[in-house]
C-alpha cells in the first residue's frame, strides 16, 4: 500500500456561486447584441473579404500615372481603397458596440463577463484610432508620392517627405494595433464564455474561427446562428441561481509517523 493520502477538512468544498440562469428576462437583450453584432460582422467580414478578392485579381489598382511631364498618382483607385477602407473600420466599431451592449446586459447576471464590455471598448477605441490613422497616411502619402514623382532627375527628392507627420501616423497606428489587438482577443474570450454558459459550441468554434482572417465569415455567422438558437430556446422567467463546483486541490502525501521512542524511565 502506498502512503496515505492527504485530503482538504470537510471533504470535498463547496460550490462557487456563478450567477442566475439564463432566461429571456436575464439574457434576452443581451443575447440580441451579440447576434446584432455578428450580424455586422459577417457584413464586414465578406467586404474584407472581397476587397482582397479585388486586390489580387488587379481590380483596385494603385499606380503611378504618367501625363507629359507630369508622374502622378491614379488618385480614383485611392480614394476608392481609402472608402473601402474607411467603411470597414465603421463597419468593426457598429459591430464591437453591439457586442458590448449585449455583454453589459449579461455582465450582472454572470460575472463571467465583468470585464469583457471593457475589452470591446478598448477594441473601440484601438479601430476609432485606426481610422484617424489610415486617412492620415493617405493625406501625407498622396502628395509625397506626387511630389517624388514630378522631382527632377538630380533634384532633391527628400525634401517632398513629411517625416515628422509619417512618425506621428506611425506612432498611431502602433497605439491602435495595441488596442484593437488586446480588446479584439477579450471580446473573442467573452463569446468562447458564451459557449458555456448556454452550452452551444457554436460560440466556441465561432470564436475561434474569427481570430483567422479569410475563416472570420464562417466563424461570424456560426455565432450568428449560435446566438439565434440561444435567443429562441431560453426560457421566459428567470431561474435560480445556478453554481460551478470549484475543483479540488492536488492530493499531497505525507511521511509515516517515525517509530515510538524508549519508553520512558
Amino acid at each position: 500500500m502506498g502512503p496515505p493520502v492527504w485530503m482538504p477538512p470537510g471533504g470535498y468544498p463547496a460550490a462557487e456561486p456563478v450567477g442566475v440562469a439564463p432566461s429571456k428576462a436575464t439574457d434576452g437583450l443581451g443575447i440580441l447584441g451579440v447576434r446584432n453584432g455578428a450580424l455586422v460582422a459577417v457584413v464586414g467580414a465578406l467586404l474584407s473579404l472581397g476587397f482582397e478578392v479585388l486586390d489580387l485579381t488587379g481590380a483596385l489598382p494603385v499606380s503611378l500615372v504618367t501625363t507629359g511631364a507630369v508622374v502622378h498618382v491614379a488618385t480614383d483607385a485611392v480614394v476608392l481603397v481609402l472608402l473601402l477602407g474607411v467603411l470597414g473600420f465603421i463597419i468593426d466599431l457598429v459591430s464591437l458596440g453591439f457586442f458590448r451592449g449585449g455583454f453589459r446586459y449579461l455582465r450582472p447576471h454572470d460575472p463571467r463577463f465583468s470585464t469583457t464590455p471593457t475589452f470591446a471598448l478598448l477594441a473601440m477605441i484601438g479601430v476609432a484610432l485606426a481610422v484617424l490613422a489610415f486617412v492620415a497616411l493617405f493625406a501625407i502619402l498622396i502628395p509625397t508620392i506626387n511630389c517624388i514623382a514630378s522631382t527632377p532627375a538630380g533634384g532633391n527628392a527628400t525634401t517632398c517627405v513629411n517625416v515628422a507627420g509619417l512618425l506621428g501616423v506611425v506612432g498611431l497606428i502602433l497605439l491602435a494595433a495595441i488596442l484593437a489587438l488586446v480588446g479584439f482577443i477579450g471580446t473573442l474570450v467573452g463569446i468562447w464564455r458564451l459557449g458555456a454558459r448556454y452550452h452551444n459550441d457554436l460560440f466556441k468554434v465561432g470564436a475561434v474561427l474569427m481570430i483567422i482572417p479569410f475563416a472570420s465569415v464562417v466563424g461570424s455567422i456560426l455565432v450568428l446562428i449560435g446566438a439565434q438558437s440561444t435567443l429562441a430556446q431560453l426560457p421566459a422567467t428567470a431561474g435560480p441561481s445556478y453554481a460551478v463546483a470549484t475543483p479540488l486541490p492536488s492530493p499531497s502525501y505525507y511521511p509515516p509517523p517515525p517509530p515510538p521512542g524508549p519508553p520512558p524511565a
